[in-house]
């Protein structure tokens, strides 16, 4: 069975690779994972991602997850060729850079925060800069890297199943496939109407993958991706505002999901939340 997983963010992602990087994580790449580049130069991509000046999302990141321990290199070359052809079906090959590695886990069991034993499987990451490279424009083939739309992830993963011999997710129970870092963890909803909803969005999922219960939590994070003010502080509609290193401008976290309200609640509450497709500012 094969998943995918979708996001977009700002930077990060080549140390990620490189180094395994995560919150609340000891061990480093090379003890994770046996590690191999499928197709790309990963400097040719940090060099692209960081020539991006904007306050739009630099880059997506595609993760493709699979329940067969025994997958080999030569099938997973051509899974990540074959996604590629699907994609950018519309698209010169000089108009985008695309890079892909593998990732075979050298430790195979890992304890969550929460106590709970995950398996981690083999899995490819495939990551593409919102740039195209013939016009200098952004790009980005997905049509908004957060509106999930859930027939047509399905359909590009029952291709790959039907392919390549694997077992279709619709087959098998979400709850038997569990990757500690890189498992589809559902399809979120565009819940956010403005303009500045991709930096919003990448907060709320920050959120709910780390099950953040406070402001401090949320602004510590905040940090990580540029600026950060308080307004109104101490205030009942005190809020955050981020600048991502980059941006021009300060984005507003108004709505809801960015409230103390919100972060006390239960992870499922919180997710529950994200999933409704409209969310209104409570502070103005």
């Amino acid at each position: 069975m094969a998943l995918i997983r979708i996001r977009g963010n700002f930077d990060g992602i080549v140390n990620y690779l490189k180094n395994g990087n995560k919150s609340g994580r000891l061990e480093g790449r090379d003890e994770l994972d046996d590690r191999f580049t499928l197709c790309g130069n990963i400097d040719l991509l940090d060099q692209s991602i960081k020539s991006i000046h904007s306050d739009r999302i630099r880059y997506t990141h595609v993760t493709i997850s699979f329940k067969d321990d025994g997958v080999d290199e030569k099938t997973l070359k051509k899974i990540v060729d074959y996604y590629r052809d699907l994609i950018f079906n519309a698209y010169r090959e000089d108009e985008y850079l695309y890079y892909a590695e593998a990732h075979i886990p050298r430790i195979k069991k890992v304890i969550g925060k929460n106590g709970i034993v995950r398996s981690r499987k083999p899995h490819c990451h495939i990551v593409v800069p919102n740039i195209n490279l013939k016009t200098g424009k952004a790009m980005n083939p997905w049509g908004g890297v957060h509106k999930h739309h859930l027939e047509f992830h399905d359909a590009i993963q029952e291709a790959i199943c039907a392919k390549f011999g694997s077992i279709s997710p619709a087959l098998s129970r979400r709850t038997d496939f569990n990757m500690e870092s890189d498992v589809l963890e559902g399809y979120r909803g565009d819940v956010f109407l403005d303009n500045k909803k991709h930096i919003k969005q990448i907060v709320l999922d920050e959120i709910i993958e780390k099950n953040m219960s406070s402001k401090a939590e949320l602004r510590t994070f905040l940090r990580t991706l540029g600026e950060t003010k308080t307004r109104n502080r101490g205030k009942l509609n005190e809020y955050e505002a981020i600048k991502p290193t980059g941006a021009e401008n300060f984005t507003n976290l108004r709505e809801y999901v960015f409230t103390q309200e919100f972060l006390k609640l239960t992870p499922s509450s919180k997710k529950k939340h994200s999933l409704s497709r409209k969310l209104n500012p409570t502070a103005q």
